[in-house]
């Protein structure tokens, strides 16, 4: 697997599997190397999935945010599918009533993060990656 999609997809599939009940891997048999494309694998969760994929040259903090996104919507689709429909993430100043969103946080250093906008601005509440405890 390519490093730049591997560093982007290793904090997304950590939060999937710490908070979540889904289970989530990367299936990289149906990715090409050298099919001329930027670089690419299967997100699965449970049976079904999601292609996601990063531009290696791209910035790394913009590329865990895109997957992020990607995968917050398999994952609420999911549940969906399930019958079992509910923001994810959740968020945990609200009584789980909404999903966070990503976003890039420029401070202290620029990384993704979730956060809430429920109150008008953008609280982090968690980087993404952290999101251990969170169910």
């Amino acid at each position: 697997m390519h490093d730049a999609l591997r560093a982007a997809l290793e904090p997304v599939l950590r939060d999937v599997r710490e908070a979540s009940d889904l289970t989530a891997d990367i299936d990289e048999s149906l990715a090409d190397p050298d099919d001329g494309e930027q670089p690419w694998v299967w997100f699965r969760i449970l049976r079904a999935g999601t292609r996601v994929g990063v531009d290696p040259w791209g910035v790394p903090v913009e590329n865990v945010a895109g997957i992020a996104e990607e995968v917050q919507d398999a994952v609420i689709e999911t549940y969906g599918d399930r019958g079992t429909p509910r923001p994810w993430p959740a968020c945990p100043l609200h009584q789980q009533k909404h999903k966070l969103l990503v976003a890039i946080v420029e401070d202290p250093a620029p990384h993704a993060a979730w956060v809430c906008t429920r109150e008008g601005g953008q609280r982090e509440v968690s980087e993404v990656g952290g999101l251990s405890g969170l169910r």
